[in-house]
């Protein structure tokens, strides 16, 4: 099964806000960051954070089997009550954190995963948190999703007691938060095409593997590598072969096609191939038929 990981890679990319004294704090320059709520003074409270996870190499279509946030702890804490919640952010592209306007204004995944009664911590040990796929199954397959994530783990409804630390990138690179990930992923092939005369041709292809997933399958096809056409799909199940007769085609000339997989997630392709179809034969006098065929391609 393909999986991913990636720490946070720049100081930008984790960041804290809490509220303090009535007023709402925020930086991307602290060695760790703490979530949870503290009732008792200093009125330092509401902890949370934002981590951001570039060069998400998912494809898209992927079915997430597996995701969880693995966190150094900075401190030991061994008391009270850490209630939290685990959201995303709904974007395609999210840039890194500037202020706390920026951070409160990103909009959170429909998705959230509550992760409460949270261990005590012991100091300078990994801890992972709960499952989160769903959250990344929600942002990468968004239309427009280019490979970015972020994530935020707050308690700024404030229902706990105390907090929890973990380390920032800011304190050390190797102990940044890191997201892994494990997916399926449809996988599809373009084979060469067939049967190819002066006006058609049958493009084919293979249902590699289907992910577990009901899947259909079809072609896109046209004279460029846009392509433009779409054919209809069908049905089918790992190992299985599907083709498409294409008519009407101008001879002499290049198409592209490439296959492609649509599940419940998303769509996934094939590569690009092409064929040339085959000059139109010309029986009898030359000259006449020639004429004939001209007229012929203005006609249709």
């Amino acid at each position: 099964m393909p999986s991913w990981n990636r720490k946070v890679t720049s100081g930008s990319d984790d960041c804290t806000a809490w509220l303090e004294d009535g007023v709402w704090q925020f930086s991307y320059t602290m060695g760790y960051h703490r979530v949870g709520h503290q009732t008792a003074a200093p009125q330092v409270t509401k902890h949370g954070m934002g981590m951001r996870f570039v060069n998400v190499n998912i494809p898209k279509g992927a079915i997430i089997t597996g995701a969880y946030i693995r966190f150094r702890s900075a401190f030991s804490n061994y008391n009270h009550t850490v209630n939290t919640k685990i959201r995303g952010e709904a974007a395609d592209s999210p840039v890194t954190f500037s202020d706390y306007a920026d951070y409160n204004a990103r909009p959170r995944t429909t998705a959230t995963v509550f992760w409460d009664d949270i261990e005590f911590f012991k100091s300078n040990t990994y801890y992972n948190s709960p499952e989160i796929k769903t959250i990344i199954q929600e942002i990468i397959s968004r239309a427009g999703w280019a490979s970015v994530v972020v994530i935020f783990w707050d308690d700024h409804d404030g229902r706990s007691t105390t907090n929890r630390a973990v380390k920032a990138y800011e304190s050390a690179t190797f102990y940044a938060a890191e997201l892994f990930v494990t997916y399926e992923s449809p996988a599809v092939m373009t084979n060469p095409a067939t049967s190819i005369n002066h006006r058609s041709a049958i493009i084919n292809g293979t249902l590699d593997d289907d992910g577990g997933v009901a899947c259909k399958c079809g072609f896109e096809w046209g004279k460029t590598a846009a392509y433009g056409n779409t054919t209809l799909t069908e049905s089918k199940t790992t190992g299985q072969s599907f083709s498409q007769s294409l008519t009407g085609l101008s001879p002499e000339t290049t198409y592209h096609f490439r296959a492609f997989v649509t599940h419940s997630v998303g769509t996934g392709y094939g590569s690009d191939e092409t064929f040339t179809t085959a000059a139109r034969e010309y029986k009898g006098n030359p000259n006449v038929a020639q004429l004939i065929y001209q007229h012929v391609e203005r006609m249709e």
